[in-house]
């Protein structure tokens, strides 16, 4: 994560706790995926990992549903 992009997405904070692969914003409590801000030029189009992981929860209970 180069040093221009430490900032968060949501919130547009530099209080962060950098990973390896993620990073915790320690202004908003989001958790992102580093490759999301090295690959996207826009921050409002970047999910946090919490974000992702509701997303996934619906589409996976609408898909069940419809199997009933």
């Amino acid at each position: 994560m180069s040093s221009e992009n430490h900032h968060c997405p949501r919130c547009g904070g530099t209080n962060l706790e950098i990973y390896e692969d993620s990073f915790d914003c320690l202004d908003c409590f989001l958790e992102f995926e580093v490759v999301d801000l090295e690959t996207c030029d826009d921050d409002s189009n970047i999910l946090s990992i919490e974000e992702k992981s509701d997303f996934i929860h619906i589409l996976k209970s609408n898909w069940d549903d419809m199997e009933d």
